[in-house]
């Protein structure tokens, strides 16, 4: 089994259920709204995207940081509950308060996020290198909100891509959309990307993330509607860019919509092992989501992402991957957090019907 390393942000999602509360009355002053029941859950890519691997199947080390604050205690907790082989990778500094997300899902609308970086903004190379050591995959989620990461235009962060290649390690990131009014917003996000891109295999942003970073002006005119606003040119235009910075595998998730696969030339898969390049090499693949009861949206890129790589790592081809990713994050969109609704690899397809030829 490979063992893939999911580094980044982790933080707690603190998540009221706001279901019966109209989105106007969120932000209305002086008002009491009585809502439902709070859950509190394990958040960011660290937790969503590991755990969803972990589920599936995987062999999978986490690495975060966190303080020994209440919101520290507990994502340590809730993570070694599950498996105490979960919390290894993670370090604990005292000094630090820990990241937290309060998240904001009125009924009828996708969720928004009030966050506090906390210990995510310091997670350095330091603490993921030794890592890299055994490894197979290192996926890195959400740099947005790794400034120490993304320092200098993102050294840190090429320099550790080029050490796991160096290790012979299969490379992903996951993006998540800056906060335009922080420092995460203010990055040349082309500069940046052209520098760290070519260092990595796979990237399946959101519409909105790549837009935002690649196509302002579509994110200006569409926001959080580009999943749905996207035309198949405008979607090609983006992949094809990914690929000549050097991606192996691009992509773009398209919320309700599925997701969009676009593969580079046999060259580019030189770091993906599990690959029949013959196979993989200079693919479009087209998935649509699979209807399914909607309870929440959190964490459902998070688990495309990780079906995706499960799927990748178990050597199937391209249009299998896709089904399967498809397949988990529709798992994921039934439960209110963001793992609850994760089951097995193989229990996951043949709820779908998918078949592995």
């Amino acid at each position: 089994m490979p063992r893939i390393i999911v580094a980044g942000h982790l933080c707690l999602d603190i998540i009221p259920d706001l279901q019966a509360l109209p989105v106007a009355a969120v932000a209305l002053p002086g008002r009491l709204n009585e809502v439902g029941a709070l859950t509190i859950a394990l958040g960011g890519a660290v937790a969503n995207t590991g755990l969803a691997l972990h589920l599936l199947g995987g062999e999978v080390g986490l690495v975060g940081l966190c303080g020994t604050d209440f919101v520290g205690n507990a994502i340590v907790q809730q993570l070694a509950a599950r498996d105490p082989r979960l919390v290894a990778g993670l370090t604990i500094d005292p000094r630090q308060a820990t990241s937290y997300s309060v998240v904001v899902a009125p009924s009828g609308h996708d969720r928004s996020f009030w966050y506090f970086p906390g210990t995510t903004a310091q997670l350095d190379l330091p603490h993921i290198m030794p890592h890299l050591s055994g490894a197979d995959w290192l996926h890195i989620g959400y740099p947005p909100m790794l400034a120490t990461l993304m320092r200098d235009d993102a050294a840190p962060l090429v320099a550790l891509l080029q050490q796991a290649h160096a290790h012979g390690v299969t490379t992903s990131l996951d993006m998540v959309l800056p906060d335009p009014r922080a420092p995460s917003g203010q990055y040349p996000w082309p500069h940046i990307l052209a520098r760290i891109l070519p260092h990595t295999d796979v990237f399946v942003p959101s519409a909105s993330e790549i837009c935002a970073m690649l196509r302002p002006d579509l994110y200006a005119r569409w926001g959080h509607d580009c999943d749905q606003q996207l035309t198949s040119a405008d979607i090609t235009s983006i992949c094809t860019e990914l690929i000549d910075l050097g991606v192996a595998v691009a992509g773009i998730k398209l919320g309700s919509r599925g997701l969009y696969l676009h593969t580079g030339p046999a060259t580019a898969f030189n770091h993906l092992p599990w690959l029949a390049t013959d196979q993989w090499a200079n693919q479009r693949h087209a998935q649509q989501a699979y209807p399914v009861t909607v309870a929440g949206t959190v964490g459902a890129g998070d688990a495309c992402m990780a079906g995706l790589i499960h799927g990748i790592t178990q050597k199937l081809p391209v249009h299998i991957c896709a089904q399967g990713a498809c397949a988990v994050a529709a798992c994921c969109v039934e439960g209110i957090d963001a793992v609850s609704g994760i089951v097995a690899w193989n229990d996951t397809l043949r709820r779908f019907g998918i078949t592995r030829d």
